[in-house]
Order: structure tokens, then sequence, then C-alpha cells
């Protein structure tokens, strides 16, 4: 399996600690092995995985079968080794179908991971020796998982560093759900605070209206569609702590009152119909043109727009003997009526 560390902290090949190795398609049906393997990282799968990346974040990997020579220890290769094969292709989408999305998802997932360490000896022996060892194994174990996940996970062994606190989320702008029409922009304001002091990255998702952004804001965010669409800001500090219960806003956006408009104008243009939006009573990006079969007539090739401006809509023909055509306009699509 060719599962490449995503960083490569001990070694110029770092590949999956959880097994694999670097392999090298020479492009002739044959495959070589990194000259040296080192087991120190995770991949972008298994990160992943563990809910401390996202899918989009994992590239593309591959499994090679019918290996000449055959590969015993298939997860660990030796180092440098050349073979024929066939190599099969993979995606993260093929693990979703089989396995479906990870729940919870990477943005819900605890990073931080509390792991105490329990040091059992004989009766009648000193522990101290013992104590000391697994203190040592302990330190490095919190450093070396902070290095395999790229920052994004950590452990601890150890009841002092346990004390620490996750962040809290605040959203300051709107303060609570929000009902506006369609068309609206609402302007996104938060925080984070964190008990210990640590740095925090803030990360804003949009239920699908627009993209993620990080950063405390304020985010202007325009809504098109209606609905019912939850606001979500998370923090996370500088060890990787994240919020365990995000702030959220919910923003209800119902069908904007926009009056119908009949008479619109259209110019002919060739074969094409060019909208004139001057007329509307409202801004042009609350309206759509509804192309297809009118109430009236079915609209021949003539009559056919091919060109709204990207919009959609319903056109209805007037007498021949005119120079243009009636237009009837409603609000946003999803807000159309039957």
């Amino acid at each position: 399996m060719h599962a490449p560390a995503a960083a490569s902290y001990v070694t110029l090949t770092d590949s999956s600690c959880m097994g694999g190795a670097v392999w090298t398609d020479n492009g002739d049906g044959t495959f070589t092995s990194a000259p040296e393997n080192g087991y120190y990282g995770y991949s972008w799968l298994d990160l992943y995985l563990m809910g401390l990346a996202a899918p989009e974040e994992v590239p593309s990997w591959f499994h090679l079968v019918d290996t000449d020579p055959s590969q015993p220890l298939s997860y660990y290769p030796a180092p440098g080794e050349t073979v024929t094969g066939t190599r099969r292709d993979f995606v993260v989408e093929h693990v979703i179908d089989a396995e479906g999305p990870r729940d919870p998802s990477h943005l819900e997932s605890p990073s931080d991971f509390f792991v105490p360490m329990v040091l059992v000896v004989r009766p009648g022996e000193d522990p101290t020796a013992g104590a000391a060892q697994v203190a040592g194994l302990c330190e490095d174990w919190m450093g070396d998982f902070a290095l395999a996940t790229v920052g994004r996970g950590t452990v601890t062994c150890d009841r002092v560093d346990a004390v620490s606190h996750p962040p809290d989320s605040i959203i300051d702008q709107p303060a609570g759900a929000t009902e506006v029409s369609t068309g609206t922009t609402v302007s996104f304001l938060g925080r984070g605070d964190d008990a210990d002091g640590d740095g925090l990255t803030l990360s804003w998702d949009f239920d699908g209206q627009a993209a993620p952004v990080t950063g405390p804001g304020p985010h202007d965010i325009t809504f098109t569609e209606s609905g019912v669409f939850t606001v979500t800001l998370r923090s996370r500090d500088a060890t990787g702590r994240v919020d365990p219960s995000p702030a959220r806003v919910d923003v209800v956006v119902t069908c904007a009152d926009l009056p119908e408009v009949t008479g619109l104008r259209l110019t002919k243009e060739g074969s094409a119909l060019r909208f004139r939006w001057n007329d509307l009573p409202g801004r042009p990006d609350q309206y759509l043109i509804h192309a297809g079969v009118s109430p009236e007539a079915a609209l021949t090739l003539e009559h056919e727009v091919t060109d709204g401006s990207g919009e959609t809509g319903v056109v209805t023909t007037t007498p021949a003997t005119t120079r243009y055509f009636v237009v009837r306009a409603r609000n946003l699509p999803d807000c159309l009526g039957p």
C-alpha cells in the first residue's frame, strides 16, 4: 500500500505508522519502495479516519496486488525493493461509499486525548525506577503524537496536563435566531475564549450557504434560498483542543414578498432574447425569468430564450405583429409556486 505520511519528520520518505510505504510507480509496470522506510507519522487517510482531517484533504492512494516477488509483509516491505504488480487506485469517496461519512465529522471530533498510564509492580518492589521510565515514555509519546498528526492532535498521559481546558466559542452577531427574506445579507461576528490563554483559531460554517471561513469577522453572507440554516462557530486552541460545544445560531430565510412583474420587455438579438431589468421594482438578482412552455402556447425556436444573464423562467408570446415579448417574472427559484 502506498501510504506516505502527511508530513516527514525523521526520513525524507516517512510513511504511515499504521503500515504501508512510499512506493514509486516507475511507469513500466514496476514499483520501487523507498530506500529508507520511516514509520513515524499518520497518512492523510489515517487522519481522516481519526477525525483530524476533512475528506477533501485526503489525496488518492493505491494498492499493489499480484506482486512479483510476493510481499508477505505487505504493509512493511523491504526498503529499496522493486516489484512488478497491478496498481489499484483509491480515493476517499470509496471509503465513504462503503462505510458512510465519518460521524462525527472532523469539525465535531475530539482532538485531545487523555490516555493515562498505569504502572503495575509486584508486591514489595520499588516502583520508583519504573515510574521514571513511564514518565519518560509519556513525555516522548506526547511530542511524537503531535508530530505524527501534523499538530492536529494531542495526547496527555499525566494528570498535571490533564487540567487544561478546551476553548469556548461565542457568536456576538447576530445575538440569536434571525429571520430574514431571500436576498438579505447577514453579518456574523464571533470570538473565542480560552481559560489557559492559548491562541485560538476560529472557523465558521454557513450550512452550505457560503464557503467556510476563518477569523472572528465580521463576515457578510447573503442568503439566496429559503429554509432554516444553522451557522456554526468553532474554536481550536494552539494545543489542538476543540470547543466541545460549538456556538450556533439559526437563520430563518423566508421568500421575499416581491410583486409579480408583467410587461417586462426583452430585446430580440438574432435568435436570442436579452432581458432588460430596468422596469423591475426590486433588485435584478431577486427575480428570474422561467423559459419553457408558456400557459398560452409552446415557445418556438424563434422565441426561445438563449441569453438570460444566467437566469431561468416563463415566457409568454404576444401577437406576432408586436416586436416585444411579455415576461412573467417572480422572485427566487425556491420561492416559486406551482
